[in-house]
């Protein structure tokens, strides 16, 4: 089986935890934040827990990117991004 994970929260520990998943996993961190989730996707992390070149090496444009390669971190405040996810 294909894994696909959803990590939801991407505050002080879930934003860490998507980003080490994401090394190896297709992973979606799910937020309700928009402004948070912005930027993220820009490569910023305004907590400082995860330096932005780590954000930057996982970060993906679309979530089509992250299933084609097989890992990778797409940000989104969609709940129907988070459908496909088994984990």
């Amino acid at each position: 089986m294909e894994k696909k994970i959803t990590v939801i929260g991407l505050g002080y520990v879930g934003l860490p935890l998507a980003v080490e998943f994401a090394k190896q996993y297709p992973t979606v961190g799910f937020d309700i934040n928009s402004p948070r989730v912005d930027e993220l996707m820009n490569g910023h992390d305004r907590t400082l827990e995860v330096e932005d070149e780590d954000l930057k090496q996982v970060i993906a444009s679309d979530l089509v990117s992250i299933e084609k390669r097989g890992k990778g971190l797409y940000c989104s405040t969609a709940a129907g991004d988070i459908e496909s996810s088994n984990f």
